[in-house]
């Protein structure tokens, strides 16, 4: 999944989040791109 789409559709986004097919590595990397942004769909579990 490219970046524009991660950034362009969060709620896809976080729906493969919930299906376990992004990277972890990846959702840390994005989330410290957009912090303020991702603290409102990453929860802790």
């Amino acid at each position: 999944m490219n970046k524009k789409t991660a950034k362009g559709q969060p709620h896809e986004f976080h729906t493969q989040c919930d299906k376990g097919t992004v990277p972890l590595s990846h959702l840390q990397k994005w989330a410290r791109q957009r912090r303020a942004h991702s603290l409102n769909f990453i929860q802790p579990a």
